[in-house]
């Protein structure tokens, strides 16, 4: 029998399929990932999700009883999770994560504002010795 790795990036493409079947698998993965080893892709997820919120309730059941207590709504900022990494002090791959989303989200908000004139928006981690 073989066996399949699910890491969080191939979650994170599985939650984005139209077909709700791969949904519902993905946030059964996801809901038995290690939560603070994994917080701000999941919380980064749950921001993102293209889908109703219910299948999160019904399918990761785990993930949005962590979300309640750390007081991540449906309505997730960058600040939420920016907090959330501060409680739960995530790995540094999860901190560049989250810097990468903000990198992004940023600059594709000057975009729409008009600002066109800037071509990248880099926030960069010093590497930790």
């Amino acid at each position: 029998m073989e066996t399949i790795k699910l890491n969080l990036e191939s979650i994170v493409k599985m939650l984005e399929s139209k077909d709700e079947g791969d949904v519902v698998v993905a946030l059964a993965a996801m809901d038995n990932l290690d939560f603070k080893a994994n917080a701000i892709g999941i919380a980064l997820a749950y921001k993102n999700r293209n889908h109703d919120r219910s299948l999160w309730k019904k399918h990761a059941p785990k993930i949005i009883k962590i979300f309640i207590e750390y007081k991540i709504d449906a309505n997730n900022t960058f600040q939420d999770i920016y907090h959330l990494m501060l409680d739960v002090k995530p790995p540094v791959d999860q901190v560049e994560l989250f810097v990468s989303a903000f990198n992004k989200h940023t600059r594709d908000s000057l975009m729409n504002y008009g600002y066109d004139f800037i071509d990248t928006l880099n926030i960069t981690i010093k590497p930790i010795d």
